[in-house]
């Protein structure tokens, strides 16, 4: 591999549960194994977690929602790259895991940080 991507990955986890979508995404990247335009983050060819598009699903669904205009489109973007390598049911379940995600701690509240609409 080249790289070792483990105290990356429990750094992006730890940014992520906290409701850092740049993190979000970044898992999002890594268990998806796919890379995208913005960023030199390639796990095309793993970075030391398995595949787990539903996992992937989640971190880009929960970016999604909460992070900037700009982290919701290259989110939305990558979802749209997956979801055609998935199952109906592993889209649900990711979906299911995209509305139960709380942050941590509890008391964060991101999803308020951006107010999208009129």
């Amino acid at each position: 591999m080249g790289k070792s991507y483990g105290r990356a990955v429990d750094l992006w986890e730890k940014s992520a549960e906290q409701g850092q979508a740049q993190a979000q995404i970044s898992l999002g990247v890594v268990y998806s194994r796919i890379s995208i335009p913005y960023t030199t983050l390639d796990c095309r060819s793993g970075c030391g977690e398995e595949k787990n598009l539903v996992e992937g699903y989640k971190w880009f669904g929960v970016a999604r929602e909460i992070g900037s205009p700009h982290e919701m489109k290259v989110a939305n973007d990558s979802m749209s790259r997956i979801v055609p390598e998935m199952t109906p049911e592993e889209v649900s379940k990711g979906e299911g895991l995209v509305q139960a995600w709380k942050p941590d701690p509890v008391n964060c509240d991101p999803r308020s940080m951006y107010i999208v609409g009129p």
